[in-house]
């Protein structure tokens, strides 16, 4: 019956898989604005809890608590995403479950009271341990919704489309992702500007006593709608297979592919799995390593690290008060936006290699300007600005949308699901250490972030350009082949 009610949207093979993507991609939008009120709020939150000092640099700590407890949560989900899908029966589960956890976390977010016996709002009239404790908890269950589905939805969509549209679909995930950002900015800017006047004419509570309480429930409406459409996902064909449903994989990929697309991957699918689990052991650990590598230069190139304290770099950079930075930021998540939805455009035209060459190249451009502006003692705005104009267009076309699509591809079927896992949780993790150190370190010394992050910057380039292949329009299975036929050239070689 399901079958038959799926083949209804199908219109020449394709229509089905445009709504299965647009589906996902509500996770990726939750997950994004999830991570942009870390930004609209880590200085209001931290300044309405009066939680005393915590020895010296006791603001940098509470900031750094306030920012690093969803990214624990993060950590977590990342990490149990694999067990929670085996679990629960499958990915499409486990993300019912993830929408259930962002609604707890928007409703609990916005009334953390709850957990401390209280039915009304606190006013900030004194420091409140327990409610700042209360609303940590709350922001760690929607970063570990954040964690699971980080993993799972794209894994989700890698799995489902074709190699020709695998590229354009999977990035529309990281899209929609820093549409969700932009969003949260968007919002955030508006309670600003509208508080401001309420500051003007009452006190300074009102500001932050609302503000942050508006934009963390906000999440709670495309999650509810998220909950109400996931149930029309299939499961994952490839995932079938690992778990020997050969019956229900063939049906799914006749729903996605028509008959005669769905026989040939069938047949390759088949090839691949009955491949030699040595030859899979042999380069399965190089690819994970590389995997890892990557992510790691995705992580210390600082994106979105930046992202959390981004009005606070912005204010610091450009010299300008708290509305304005804002502002300035809502400006460069729009240049990220753009420079996303054009990645989404040409990674299959263009291919992955070039994209992450290109976006690498702006990155450590930015990187010489700012040093080059700031050692001259620059303090002209539009100057201040270009070089986080390109390291935002640059970030977005390579380690924003690209580099997790070419991480989720070149992994081999077999070891896919809990290689996404291990990488995302490894990503998350060097994300949680830059998060703890970033503010210190911005407080103490700016340039050794600049040194870390223009390092880091010039070995993702070296990496890309001598050890990444072009993945452009192969299947997964011709990706996995590659790697067999590239490792056992190396064995008759030696």
């Amino acid at each position: 019956m399901k079958n038959k009610l799926a083949k209804l949207f199908v219109f020449e093979g394709y229509a089905y898989m445009y709504i299965l993507t647009i589906i996902l991609c509500i996770t990726g939008m939750m997950n994004g604005y999830f991570l942009g009120t870390i930004a609209g709020t880590e200085q209001t939150v931290a300044s309405f809890f009066k939680l005393g000092e915590i020895g010296e640099n006791y603001m940098e700590t509470v900031h750094s608590i306030v920012v690093a407890s969803p990214i624990l949560g993060c950590c977590l989900g990342a990490l149990l995403s694999t067990f929670i899908r085996r679990w629960l029966g499958g990915k499409k589960f486990a993300l019912i479950l993830v929408a259930f956890l962002f609604i707890v976390s928007a409703i609990g977010s916005y009334h953390p009271e709850i957990l401390t016996g209280h039915l009304h709002r606190v006013t900030p009239e004194e420091s409140n341990w327990g409610m700042f404790i209360s609303l940590m908890i709350f922001r760690t269950i929607g970063g570990f919704a954040v964690g699971v589905s980080s993993v799972l939805s794209p894994l989700y969509m890698t799995e489902l489309v074709p190699a020709e549209k695998r590229g354009k679909l999977v990035s529309a995930f990281y899209l929609f992702k820093v549409l969700g950002i932009m969003f949260a900015f968007i919002v955030n800017s508006l309670l600003f500007k509208y508080h401001t006047v309420i500051y003007l004419l009452q006190d300074y509570t009102t500001l932050i006593d609302t503000g942050w309480r508006h934009m963390f429930i906000a999440i709670a409406f495309p999650a509810i709608l998220m909950f109400a459409v996931v149930f029309v996902l299939p499961h994952s064909p490839r995932e079938l297979i690992l778990d020997g449903k050969i019956k229900e994989a063939k049906n799914t990929f006749l729903l996605l592919y028509g008959t005669t697309r769905s026989q040939k991957i069938m047949g390759e699918l088949q090839q691949s799995f009955n491949s030699s689990r040595a030859s899979l052991f042999s380069y399965g650990k190089k690819v994970l390593i590389l995997c890892v590598g990557m992510a790691f230069c995705q992580q210390f190139i600082g994106f979105n690290t930046i992202i959390y304290f981004l009005p606070r770099i912005v204010s610091d950079l450009t010299l300008t008060d708290t509305l304005n930075s804002i502002q300035i930021s809502t400006i460069l998540i729009m240049f990220a936006t753009l420079s996303v939805v054009i990645t989404f455009i040409y990674i299959d035209k263009f291919g992955r290699k070039p994209l992450l060459i290109v976006g690498t190249l702006l990155i450590l451009l930015s990187f010489v300007l700012l040093l080059v502006f700031r050692l001259s003692d620059v303090n002209i705005l539009i100057l201040n600005i270009i070089p986080m104009i390109l390291y935002f267009v640059g970030f977005s076309i390579s380690g924003a949308s690209t580099c997790m699509v070419y991480i989720y591809e070149i992994l081999p079927n077999e070891i896919r699901r809990s290689g996404c896992s291990l990488i995302q949780t490894l990503s998350w993790t060097f994300n949680l250490i830059m998060v703890m150190v970033l503010p210190h370190l911005y407080s103490d010394n700016k340039w050794i972030i600049i040194i870390i992050m223009t390092a880091t910057t010039l070995l993702a380039i070296i990496i890309t350009i001598t050890l990444l292949p072009e993945t452009k329009r192969m299947t997964l299975e011709e990706i996995g082949e590659f790697w067999s036929i590239r490792e056992n050239k190396k064995k008759n070689y030696q």
